[in-house]
């Protein structure tokens, strides 16, 4: 990878570290934003001393999955594994329960219970 870009509070922990990095730091952010869009805020807080130190350092910081549903919960806490190595590929992440079967996305529907409006 070439450069580093996108927003601070959601790179990886290799990317603060200045470590090699590749395309699963797109997973640490995703894994993020599951997070936030349910929780409306990160998992830890950006602005602490102690979480900018475990970034620089390459560790991921104390993050409580708690309040998510246990299928998000589960599949935010694969991404944010702080080990690259140990993110699933994410066609591996595809096949994760929640994401369903695929059988509403084959039917036409926008999201679960919700058919397309078109």
């Amino acid at each position: 990878m070439l450069t580093n870009r996108g927003t601070a509070c959601y790179s990886a922990p290799e990317i603060h570290a200045q470590r090699i990095w590749n395309e699963r730091v797109d997973l640490w952010s995703g894994g993020l934003s599951i997070c936030f869009m349910l929780l409306g805020r990160l998992p830890f807080r950006a602005g602490r001393d102690s979480v900018r130190r475990a970034l620089k350092s390459g560790l991921a910081p104390p993050m409580d999955f708690c309040k998510l549903p246990w299928l998000l919960g589960n599949l935010a806490q694969q991404c944010l594994a702080p080990d690259p190595c140990d993110r699933p590929p994410a066609v591996e992440l595809l096949a994760h329960p929640a994401f369903g079967d695929g059988s509403a996305r084959a039917a036409g529907c926008c999201a679960r219970g919700c058919r397309d409006a078109g």
